[in-house]
């Protein structure tokens, strides 16, 4: 095999197409993390859209308008889950079970990348999940919000097996409003946080409508 071609060919980046989501879980539609990579590149734009919008709306005449970067939104995006092109997609209930886990898959996953991909690389799969600025922030945002339009689709679908994933997706929608509310950007950008938290809210509204239906 070509040195060239064998690279790109092997390139681990190429996998995210083989890393199924919901592990273990009946899916009527199965979802891999190529796919939920594309639609939350998406959902991070449509963000950026509202967010813009409604910051436009508020400026006086002649201030400067607020622009996301959206190359740098599609490419954390793009980088979010890209550790799991090489361990798969471990579940939240095993991932989270404690810290020593945590921390042990942690280690794994850091050894990993520094074997398979470049410093530069792995350095923005890191940035990729630092919430601290607007793009970083809309993509974990977008993340948790795509996993909840998924778990929605699969139970009004008729997936029985998703009614205890959508119990707990809902915590963990809550959870990303607290995130999203205690952000430093609300210091100098607080239209920019209330527009992700009315997104999330409506989302959380959702989700709660479809566990009273499943519940009847």
């Amino acid at each position: 095999m070509k040195e060239k071609f064998k690279e790109l060919y092997q390139n681990p980046m190429r996998n995210l197409n083989n890393v199924t989501r919901y592990s273990g879980v009946f899916c009527m539609k199965p979802e891999n993390d190529g796919y939920h990579t594309i639609d939350m590149m998406a959902m991070c734009m449509k963000i950026a859209d509202l967010i813009e919008d409604e910051m436009t709306s508020k400026v006086n005449p002649g201030d400067p308008i607020f622009i996301i970067d959206r190359r740098d939104l599609i490419y954390k995006c793009y980088l979010h889950d890209m550790d799991e092109s090489l361990m798969g997609d471990i579940s939240r209930n095993i991932k989270y079970y404690n810290d020593n886990i945590y921390n042990a898959i942690s280690d794994v996953v850091n050894d990993l990348m520094s074997i398979n991909f470049s410093k530069e690389i792995v350095n923005d799969i890191e940035s990729s999940k630092n919430k601290n600025n607007e793009c970083g922030l809309i993509v974990k945002v977008a993340d948790t919000l795509q996993s909840s339009m998924k778990i929605y689709e699969e139970c009004r679908l008729g997936n029985f097996h998703f009614k205890r994933i959508i119990e707990e997706n809902i915590i963990f929608v809550r959870n990303l409003k607290n995130i999203v509310s205690s952000s430093t950007i609300s210091d100098y950008n607080p239209v920019f946080i209330s527009v992700l938290l009315d997104i999330i809210t409506e989302f959380e509204e959702e989700l709660g409508e479809e566990i009273k239906r499943l519940s009847k």
